[in-house]
């Protein structure tokens, strides 16, 4: 551990420094309104937190990692392929227990923070895909394939509506998102990969 933070001190380091040099009030916003601010509630900037949020709430949050996380969790706890002391496990579930008390206790809670909840729940998400039930993973395939498939179809969607400006009722819908000056110019490049890479996928 005291290796990990002396070779990781110099990176998180730099861009606080960056920060502070370029403007030391955007430094004071982001160190002392944004994080101890909002963490001791010494600042309001929103309604205050229920200290169960993360936990109510990381079920959808992390979905399809959660379920899958759980499923090693139960997995382990029954003994299965060594139990707690397989590598892998300890420290992606001492990361999350620690990173969703630290949340909880927390006086302002927001979606964004959950953020690093996902990392140690992907790796252990990671840890039982194969060894998922048949009809578990059959279900997992599907809407992974669903889920991704659709949300494909609606960025061209969308992207074909900003260009040809149909359907009109989309492309209107869209142009809330944009700067009201920024055109949209056609790039043969880009288009081509990314056609490319959607059929092959």
């Amino acid at each position: 551990i005291v290796v990990a933070i002396l070779a990781a001190l110099p990176w998180i380091g730099v861009w606080p420094l960056l920060l502070h040099e370029r403007s030391p009030q955007l430094f004071e916003e982001w160190l002392v309104t944004q994080n101890f601010g909002r963490f001791f509630g010494t600042v309001r900037l929103g309604p205050e937190s229920d200290h169960t949020f993360y936990v109510k709430n990381v079920a959808w949050i992390a979905w399809p990692a959660f379920p899958l996380a759980a499923w090693t969790v139960w997995t382990a706890f029954r003994g299965y392929m060594g139990g707690f002391s397989r590598p892998g496990l300890p420290l992606p579930l001492l990361f999350f227990g620690i990173v969703l008390v630290v949340l909880s206790f927390a006086a302002d809670a927001r979606m964004v923070y959950a953020l690093p909840l996902l990392l140690p729940l992907c790796l252990l998400g990671s840890a039982s895909v194969d060894v998922l039930p048949r009809g578990a993973s059959s279900a997992l395939d599907w809407f992974g394939i669903l889920t991704f498939g659709l949300g494909a179809i609606l960025a061209w969607l969308a992207w074909v509506a900003l260009y040809a400006h149909w359907p009109l009722a989309l492309y209107e819908y869209l142009l809330r998102f944009r700067p009201a000056a920024t055109a949209l110019p056609f790039e043969w490049l880009p288009f081509s990969l990314a056609a490319f890479f959607s059929l092959v996928w």
